[in-house]
């Protein structure tokens, strides 16, 4: 600590510097933090034990992960209904990776998933502390489960107790007890229960568990859970068409199982949506099938007919010429109206749906691609739509949102239709201008090979697309029944172990906020600290010099000093006394006033130790006590004040003279004092008193210090109205007492010549807090500063006294 030479030069210096200096001091902060390492230390251990005891109870994690590869559908094994149709102008597009890794995370084949494997009913042992899941190793099992209607509770539970000889005791949520036989049908309060016991402990497992914990949840609520912890990822940016699944959970066998029931369901879905797609390609080609046999079967009948009649008439050679070309023109035509039967068929299929959507097995090649696009498109967005209403529910805004976009895209595609029908009619058009060209030549021929001309080219015609349409039904029907999903297993589902909690980040994590959590509040503390910590913080909000320090000290009571005594309080109201030769350079400062902010910071204390030390120096000292409101010097003295006439009885007593106010002191005989006396109703209006000021000028000339144990400055105006009889005046300020803004008091004082000669004196200050090396050479010896004085009953040194302090 530097204390501040008591004189005008100092208070500017303090002007100039000490307020210009930045309110946060990375210094001071430091050792604000280094001052509270005992709390850092504890918060470490405390962080330690918390991640020790966090690891040790919380309910393990185990991961399992497995990779799937989604094939592209031409490479499935099977014929796909793009070979199938592409000679009649149709074909489809590959799956997309984006809608697969959505599919797999759905809550709808989850749920199917939940169900096979009858994960909706957890068992946990129940131990002193945590809970054990124990999944297949459970003796009980939950044979089924019937819950009420009126039963809309996703989840509850209820504890089994064995009792031996096939019996169990069941405790409800409501601590309802239920006694029942393994095997027996039983009703609780939320449905009918059958459970069954099936010991699966041996000798060398633990002991079988006594009570366990069942826990019964709704299929849909459980894949809801399971689905969200599911993980699908992909390195799509690569191209790769990998996906990396992986679930967490409390038992490591669960999620190995539930990753291989998905995958199984997962196929199970995609080979059902196949098998649609190829049923609904066998449906269109049998409609077609079954039209061109009626009209088949009529022609057959017309040439047999024709023959019959005309005794096995054959076709000359320009007839048989004749029939090759028209049979050419007639099968481009009845290519056209396959098509425009083909575009009738979307439109219809689309018209009759309504609200509901179904697949659009087909796109024509013939199309635009921007129609295959919207083709392709809307049978995307179906799958969205199964894969959304089985995660969300068919009434969620997603899925509400999904339907329309499918019916704007329904319209754009009829609308497409009609656009593509007249591009047919005009090449229809065209064909049958060429076929109209040949059927003139037939007037050439005589009518009988004419007319056979005719029925022939009919029945070949149809001959040919009826075959061409048994072939493609028969590859229907063998990729209907040797269909294949278009994914293959690249890694079966394996476990990866434990994933949390994670023991090292705990540990880390414990250690981490047990060090960081102390030195932000320190830190927290430290910025919002409104209270004066340290002179520092003195230099800093005010001009006015500091001219002592006062230690703390719980042991030196009311009296910090006698004759003999070394103690660090008693040192220092040593130096307070030399610092006093100082101002004014010793001239006329026998009058002092202490003062303060509020009550509590120490005005008595330090008036009657400073007059016992200005004794100690051989010098006549009185100390009075003017603050007649809150008396405390008499108490500090230990007189009963009871019967003793004081100040105030001699400002009313004007018959009264000032000898009769003198109290000797038992403490040192060069220190006197006066006792405030009655409580007046009128203490400002007495410090006016013209009897004060004589009396002032009277202990002026008998005593070589005069001090006046004063009112708080802060809080009543009582001390300004001294500020003629006085001449040094002592502003408290005390250690986490002082706030800041109470030393504008003693700017103000300072600044307006509110009293003369003002300083600071810092009182209570905790010497191992500080921080600062308040070292003082003055040949004692003593550690000032850092927390020990050679005569302190306690002998200890603070932190930084054990680092720097002399033993």
């Amino acid at each position: 600590m530097n204390i501040n030479m008591p004189n005008q030069s100092m208070g500017q210096q303090q002007s100039e510097t000490g307020l210009n200096k930045s309110l946060f001091d990375p210094e001071r902060a430091f050792f604000a933090i280094l001052r509270g390492w005992p709390w850092i230390i504890l918060c470490i251990f405390l962080g330690v034990l918390g991640s020790i005891l966090f690891i040790r109870y919380t309910p393990p994690e185990y991961a399992s992960k497995m990779k799937l590869l989604i094939k592209n559908a031409r490479n499935s094994g099977g014929f796909s209904e793009a070979v199938i149709l592409q000679e009649i102008g149709t074909f489809t597009s590959t799956g997309n990776l984006s809608n697969e890794m959505q599919i797999l995370k759905s809550a709808y084949l989850m749920e199917t998933v939940i169900r096979r494997l009858n994960v909706q009913y957890s068992y946990r042992s129940v131990g002193r502390v945590v809970l054990r899941e124990m999944y297949q190793e459970s003796p009980v099992k939950v044979a089924s489960w019937e819950p009420d209607k009126d039963v809309n509770q996703s989840k509850f539970n209820f504890t089994i107790r064995l009792l031996g000889n096939n019996l169990f005791e069941l405790t409800t949520s409501t601590g309802k007890i239920i006694k029942a036989q393994f095997g027996q049908s039983i009703t609780i309060p939320k449905g009918r229960l059958t459970l069954t016991y099936s010991p699966v402990y041996d000798e060398s497992n633990e002991e079988q568990p006594r009570e366990i914990l069942i826990t019964i949840s709704t299929p849909a609520s459980t894949a809801t859970s399971y689905a969200n912890r599911l993980k699908v990822e992909s390195d799509m940016k690569s191209g790769s068409t990998v996906l990396e699944i992986q679930l967490t959970d409390e038992s490591s066998k669960r999620a190995t199982d539930i990753l291989a029931k998905l995958v199984e369901v997962y196929n199970e879905t995609e080979l059902a949506d196949k098998n649609r797609i190829y049923e609904n390609t066998v449906f269109f080609i049998d409609d077609r099938m079954q039209k061109l046999g009626i009209e088949l079967k009529e022609v057959e009948g017309d040439v047999a007919a024709f023959r019959s009649s005309n005794q096995a008439f054959n076709l000359s050679g320009e007839g048989n010429l004749l029939l090759n070309e028209i049979n050419q023109s007639s099968r481009e035509l009845a290519g056209f109206e396959v098509q425009l039967d083909i575009l009738n068929a979307v439109r219809e299929q689309l018209k009759k749906d309504g609200n509901n959507f179904s697949y659009v097995p087909v796109s024509p090649s013939f199309a635009t691609p921007a129609f295959n696009n919207l083709i392709t498109t809307f049978n995307n967005l179906i799958l969205n739509r199964e894969a959304l209403i089985g995660r969300l529910g068919p009434k969620h805004p997603d899925v509400e949102l999904n339907a329309k976009q499918l019916s704007n895209i329904r319209l754009n595609i009829l609308d497409d239709i009609s656009t593509l029908e007249e591009n047919l009619q005009i090449q229809i058009k065209g064909v049958k201008s060429r076929d109209r060209s040949l059927t003139s030549r037939l007037g050439t021929l005589p009518s009988s090979e004419r007319k056979l001309l005719e029925i022939q080219r009919q029945q070949s015609i149809k001959q040919q697309l009826y075959l061409f349409l048994l072939q493609k039904r028969e590859e229907a029907a063998l990729s209907l029944s040797i269909a294949v999903a278009n994914n293959r297993i690249v890694e079966p589902p394996r476990s990866m172990g434990q994933v949390y909690p994670d023991e090292s980040k705990v540990m880390i994590a414990g250690i981490a906020l047990g060090f960081l959590f102390p030195i932000g509040v320190i830190l927290l503390r430290f910025i919002l600290n409104q209270k004066i910590k340290n002179e520092e913080d003195i230099l800093n909000h005010t001009n006015v010099p500091l001219l002592g320090v006062i230690p703390y000290s719980k042991q030196d009571g009311h009296i910090a000093i006698t004759e003999k005594k070394r103690s660090a309080a008693a040192e220092m109201f040593r130096l307070l006394r030399a610092n006093l030769q100082f101002v004014g350079e010793g001239v006329n400062n026998r009058v002092v006033a202490v003062t303060s902010s509020v009550s509590g910071e120490g005005k008595s204390y330090v008036v009657l130790n400073f007059g016992l030390t200005l004794a100690l120096g051989d010098k006549k000292v009185i100390v009075v006590e003017l603050d007649m409101r809150k008396p405390k010097l008499s108490r500090y003295l230990g007189i009963d004040t009871q019967g003793v006439r004081g100040v105030t009885d001699y400002l009313v007593d004007t018959g009264m003279v000032w000898q009769d106010l003198i109290r000797k002191s038992d403490l040192n005989g060069n220190l006197d004092y006066i006792s405030a006396g009655p409580l007046p109703p009128n203490p400002s209006e007495l410090l006016l008193s013209e009897r004060l000021i004589a009396l002032i000028g009277i202990l002026r000339e008998n005593y070589d210090y005069v001090l006046l144990d004063t009112p708080p400055i802060g809080l009543v105006s009582d001390a300004l109205l001294l500020n003629k009889l006085i001449d040094v005046t002592l502003y408290l300020v005390r250690q986490d007492v002082t706030y800041f803004r109470q030393l504008k008091i003693i700017d103000d004082i300072n600044q307006n010549n509110k009293m003369p000669r003002p300083y600071i004196v810092f009182n209570g200050v905790k010497l191992n807090k500080t921080g600062y090396g308040y070292g003082y050479g003055y040949g004692y010896g003593y550690g000032y500063g850092y927390g020990y004085y050679e005569d302190d009953k306690s002998g200890k040194k603070g932190f930084l006294g054990k680092l720097f302090g002399k033993k």
